[in-house]
């Protein structure tokens, strides 16, 4: 099965803003959570990290970035950060959205190398900022 990469931004972005403004769960967008944060990003990180792209091309919030960072790119990082850092330094370099989304990870210890990385990116775009709304 394709997935459809509109329909699962708009499920993802829509749970969350339920989730924080309305104070419930959206059972019918829970699909795309599921797909990417219990799925893809623990057994898959290949297939998750172009999904996590296109989530911060498409966000229209610092919100909905942050969410992204505090969720699915953060535990992309502590789950499997090795095998993706290389691609996270080259993003962060040439996507604006993507360095201020690095901003809101926290990064876990478990590899230091990694971490001592995560917190170089954070320490060199810590001022840095991008034109959404918050």
């Amino acid at each position: 099965m394709k997935l459809n990469i509109e329909q699962f931004i708009t499920s993802y972005f829509r749970y969350w803003d339920i989730k924080q403004f309305e104070n419930r769960w959206s059972e019918e967008d829970e699909w795309a959570i599921d797909l990417l944060d219990y799925n893809l990003v623990r057994n898959s990180p290949e297939e998750a990290w172009p999904l996590i792209l296109e989530l911060v091309k498409a966000a229209q919030h610092k919100r909905h970035l942050s969410i992204i960072a505090a969720g699915s790119l953060e535990e992309l990082i502590n789950n499997h950060g090795a095998s993706v850092i290389e691609r996270i330094e080259t993003e962060v370099r040439r996507n604006p959205r993507f360095a201020w989304t690095m901003l809101c990870v926290w990064p876990g210890k478990k590899d230091k190398g990694v971490y001592t990385r995560v917190k170089i990116i954070q320490e060199k775009y810590k001022k840095h900022d991008i034109e959404l709304d918050a």
